[in-house]
C-alpha cells in the first residue's frame, strides 16, 4: 500500500497439474476468463482477468491474473481535500495585515491544531504498515508547512516589534513626548510588506510544486 489510496495490484492464482505414468494431462486454452460477479469488491475494482498456461513433463500450470484497483474516491473526499483546505487556511494568515501579529499568529496556530487532530483521526482508518507510505509524506508535509507559517510569523513580529526614534520633544517641566521619524516609519513597513510578499509567493510555489510531484508519483 506504498501508493495508497492510488495503489493497483495483480492477484495471481496457480493451478498445477501434475504428471503421472501413462497419462497426459494439461490445462487448455478455451477462450477468454468471463468473470460474471460484481465489479466493484468491497473499495476495490476487479479488472479484465488474464490467463497463461505453461506445460511441462512434469505439470501443467494455469496462472490467472487478476487486477485489482483501489478506488480513491472516498479516501479523496475524507483526507485530501480536508487537509489541503485547512493547510490553506493556514496559509492565508499570511494575507492578514502585517500589522496584526497577534491575529496573524493564533489563526495559523488553531490550523496546526486542528490540521494534527484531523490526521490522527485518519491515521485510525489507514493500513498499518512499518514503512512510509505516500500518504504519510502528505501528513508530514501539510504540518511542516503549516508550521513553517508559524515561525515566520513569529520572525515577523521580532522584526517589526523595534520602534524607531528619531528626536524627542519637551513638553513641560517633567514631560517628554517620544515622536517616530515617518520616513523611516514608512521604509519599515515597507520592508515589513515586501518581506510578506516574497514568503507568500515562495510558499505557494513550493506547495505547487511538491503537489505536482506528490500526485505524479501516486498516479504513475
Amino acid at each position: 500500500v506504498y501508493k495508497f489510496p492510488f495503489d493497483e495490484k495483480e492477484c495471481r492464482l496457480m493451478f498445477k497439474i501434475n504428471q503421472y505414468q501413462n497419462m497426459e494431462l494439461a490445462f487448455v486454452d478455451d477462450g477468454p476468463i468471463v468473470y460474471s460477479g460484481p465489479k466493484i469488491v468491497d473499495q476495490f475494482a476487479i479488472g479484465l482477468m488474464t490467463t497463461m498456461i505453461n506445460t511441462t513433463q512434469q505439470n501443467s500450470k494455469l496462472i490467472l491474473a487478476i487486477p485489482i484497483r483501489r478506488i480513491s474516491t472516498n479516501q479523496l473526499l475524507k483526507t485530501f481535500v480536508p487537509t489541503m483546505i485547512l493547510s490553506a487556511l493556514g496559509y492565508t494568515t499570511m494575507f492578514i495585515d502585517t500589522k496584526r501579529h497577534g491575529d496573524r499568529f493564533m489563526g495559523a496556530v488553531t490550523m496546526m491544531l486542528v490540521l494534527a487532530t484531523w490526521i490522527t483521526v485518519i491515521n485510525a482508518d489507514l493500513p498499518k504498515t512499518s514503512y512510509v507510505k505516500l500518504i504519510d509524506v502528505w501528513f508530514v508535509w501539510q504540518i511542516v508547512v503549516t508550521f513553517i507559517i508559524i515561525i515566520y510569523h513569529i520572525f515577523l513580529d521580532r522584526l517589526s516589534i523595534k520602534p524607531i526614534r528619531a528626536n524627542i520633544i519637551e513638553v513641560g517641566p517633567c514631560e517628554q513626548v517620544d515622536v517616530m521619524n515617518s520616513n523611516a516609519t514608512q521604509r519599515e513597513e515597507h520592508t515589513v510588506k515586501m518581506i510578506n510578499i516574497i514568503v507568500i509567493v515562495f510558499i505557494s510555489i513550493i506547495n505547487c510544486v511538491f503537489y505536482g510531484l506528490y500526485f505524479f508519483l501516486a498516479l504513475n
